[in-house]
């Protein structure tokens, strides 16, 4: 679905070419719909979005010192 719809083909001809190929829906075992594309093609881009925005938020570091005192040996 993504490569088509980045080919440029809307909707309803990424439905009509799943259909035609005889790809059924996961779930349901039904035809696809327009709708089902755009839904499948939104959530794609929602996890594509999620796994490249890795960021790091803060980074807090903190030194702590302390005073050792020698023994005789």
């Amino acid at each position: 679905m993504k490569y088509l719809s980045d080919e440029g083909y809307s909707n309803r001809e990424i439905s009509d070419f799943l259909n035609i190929s005889n790809i059924k829906k996961v779930r349901t075992n039904d035809m696809y719909k327009p709708k089902d594309v755009w839904e499948g093609l939104k959530k794609y881009n929602q996890r594509l979005k999620r796994i490249n925005n890795c960021q790091t938020l803060s980074i807090t570091e903190t030194l702590y010192v302390e005073k050792v005192l020698k023994e005789n040996i």
